[in-house]
């Protein structure tokens, strides 16, 4: 897992054959979240500006392909995150309209919410091809798009959290990877499938006895074996969902089901609107003055708003001779309203926002 695609930068593997961009490597200060200077970015040595343009086209072109269409707003995260907000937005747009002009890329308006997005082109893949060797895949079907919200904001959680230095992953990425680790089956004509391993399975209450399988929104890996699971309500959860987040939540502190064995060490979920997180931050806080039972996680408001600790609550049989097993904190779970990025830039980089915000820790 720790192999995966992080941020495609300018400076990577994929650009190293590409004539006339040199690049230095990256340089990169201790991660501190609203510092931009700790943030991953490459430092051009060339003033040729073909040859910085061409490497912020096959950085553009690498992340279509990778998340399939992305807005203005995702490319000026993902290459200009050295910059201010006002200068990154202007970079990205008219990088954007370059590529469009050269057909390297297709743009379409989604009817709800008016939201611009761009996807790659065929001749954006010729493009990649003849420069990078790399085989990327045509975005042919931009019109079906119809409210991509929920998934572009998962996406920036992504891209931003791996200009701050961690490796993080898609839902579709996170679907692909619990396939690969999943549990080949023949049927009775010899035909052969793939049951996903899921990372994690909470009971199924609609089918007692049952279990079903989460997928987060994003996954991001902090260090060592911790894990951050991201969570993007746009809308209001219903009563099932709702269920499956306080699921979710007494699952902190566990291992998740996978073969590096991955501990999910915090749950982030972000809120669309107010109502929305009013209502989730009321349940935790609901969550939080339940009676705490033997063997189970129960909940602590911390000092940050829309922050809960969570602790663990042993049983008898966790006791050793002589030393009675005590409550320890297995991990945390925060709520926060997704930013207005529109809105003077807030979420940026020099701000302690996304991919999560930190505070003193």
């Amino acid at each position: 897992m720790d192999e995966l695609r992080t941020n495609s930068n300018a400076n990577n593997a994929a650009t190293a054959d590409v004539p006339r961009a040199e690049p230095l490597d990256a340089e990169h200060a201790r991660r501190v979240c609203g510092n931009p200077a700790a943030l991953k970015k490459a430092v051009f040595a060339s003033r040729d500006t073909r040859a910085v343009g061409l490497q912020a086209s096959i950085g553009a072109l690498m992340l279509m392909d990778r998340l399939r269409f992305i807005r203005t707003i995702d490319l000026a995260f993902h290459l200009y995150a050295g910059r201010t907000f006002t200068a990154a937005l202007a970079a990205a747009n008219n990088l954007l309209k370059r590529l469009t002009r050269n057909g390297f890329v297709t743009a379409h308006t989604t009817r709800v919410g008016g939201m611009r997005i761009y996807g790659i082109a065929q001749r954006g893949v010729n493009f990649l091809r003849d420069n990078t060797g790399y085989e990327a895949k045509a975005h042919r079907s931009l019109k079906n798009v119809k409210n991509p919200e929920h998934r572009l904001w998962a996406n920036l959680i992504v891209i931003t959290a791996e200009a701050r230095g961690l490796s993080a992953m898609t839902e579709s990425e996170v679907l692909r990877y619990e396939r690969e680790n999943g549990e080949v089956v023949r049927d009775n004509c010899g035909a052969e499938s793939v049951i996903p391993r899921k990372l994690l399975t909470v009971p199924n209450l609609r089918r007692p006895g049952e279990r079903k399988g989460l997928t987060p929104d994003a996954l991001l890996m902090e260090e060592g074996d911790d894990r951050v699971w991201i969570e993007i309500d746009a809308s209001n959860r219903s009563s099932g969902r709702v269920k499956d987040c306080l699921a979710l939540v007494a699952k902190i502190g566990s291992r998740l089901c996978d073969p590096e064995q991955m501990r999910l060490a915090k749950v982030v979920v972000y809120a669309r609107t107010r109502r929305i997180y009013t209502h989730i931050t009321g349940l935790l806080r609901k969550q939080a003055g339940a009676p705490v039972e033997p063997a189970s996680t129960y909940l602590k408001p911390a000092e940050r708003e829309g922050a809960f600790e969570v602790w663990y609550h042993p049983s008898i049989a966790d006791d050793k001779p002589g030393k009675p097993a005590r409550d320890f904190r297995c991990g945390q779970v925060q709520v926060q309203m997704l930013p207005d990025i529109r809105n003077g830039g807030q979420g940026w980089y020099d701000q302690d926002w996304l991919p999560y915000a930190r505070g003193t820790e």
